[in-house]
């Protein structure tokens, strides 16, 4: 059986401004604009784009006291609700690559996203802010092209893909 594809389109740079706790951009620990990397044969250039502009230097964010505030942070992007997510949240706002509702009951294993599927056309769009994993997985992380990223993760005999194009 092939791997399931989808592809969504969210946005794609970073527009709001960003920080971090080091004092320089860790490429390679050096402060630039792009790094270029080699792995086996294959070279990448990495140049993101800051519009609001990047501070480093800045002091720590502490980790959230729960973990629903991840969870809401896949449903809804911003992950501020001190509630804590149920399988009811989960359900109304997360599908599987084939379309799927996460189940009522919950799940054991699974890669949900929060999307939407224009009925019309049938282009899928990004509606949270991450990827849901249920269960242990391996997740590997690559590049299509010039402007794909691709999730590849696998959980026992299951392997789905995940390419999000930032055209």
């Amino acid at each position: 059986m092939p791997e399931p594809t989808f592809s969504l389109t969210p946005w794609a740079a970073f527009p709001a401004r960003r920080g971090s706790l080091s004092q320089r951009v860790p490429c390679d620990q050096r402060a630039a604009s792009s790094d270029t990397y080699k792995s086996g044969n294959n070279k990448s250039t990495i140049s993101p784009t800051f519009q609001s502009g990047l501070n480093l230097a800045q002091p720590a964010v502490p980790l959230p006291q729960n973990d629903y505030s991840q969870k809401r942070a896949v449903l809804d992007s911003e992950g501020t609700t001190t509630t804590a997510v149920t399988n009811s949240d989960l359900n109304s706002s997360l599908k599987n690559v084939a379309k799927s509702a996460y189940p009522t009951a919950g799940a054991s294993s699974g890669a949900y996203l929060p999307y939407d599927v224009n009925p019309t056309t049938g282009v899928a769009k990004f509606t949270g802010g991450g990827i849901y994993v249920e269960g242990d997985a391996s997740v590997q992380l690559s590049t299509s092209g010039s402007s794909a990223q691709v999730y590849t993760i696998k959980q026992g005999g299951t392997t789905t893909t995940i390419t999000i194009d930032t055209r």
